[in-house]
């Protein structure tokens, strides 16, 4: 009983885990977007010239990879936690 509860508590905290890495990549995604959105409309209207348009695009994307690094991170991660779980189980 006692290990059904710890297998539980630990897949809890994977969801946990894996939960945050989804919001910190949703809200990513958000400024990616964003960042090119207002790039686009502003280079369109001559609001901002070419090297500011490069800099946001460049900002955009490392924004992008801060985002999806850790979400990459912490799936590999619960991933191979789940995996070492089972493979006790079995064994």
């Amino acid at each position: 009983e006692s290990e059904k509860q710890y297998i539980g508590l630990i897949i809890e905290k994977s969801k946990i885990n894996r939960e945050r890495a989804t919001m910190i990549l949703e809200k990513g995604l958000l400024l990616f977007f964003a960042f090119l959105i207002f790039a686009v409309i502003a280079m369109q209207n001559e609001m901002i010239n070419k090297s500011l348009f490069n800099l946001l695009v460049i900002g955009s994307v490392c924004v992008l990879m801060l985002s999806v690094t850790p979400y990459i991170k912490i799936s590999k991660n619960e991933e191979k936690k789940i995996d070492d779980i089972l493979n006790e189980l079995v064994h």
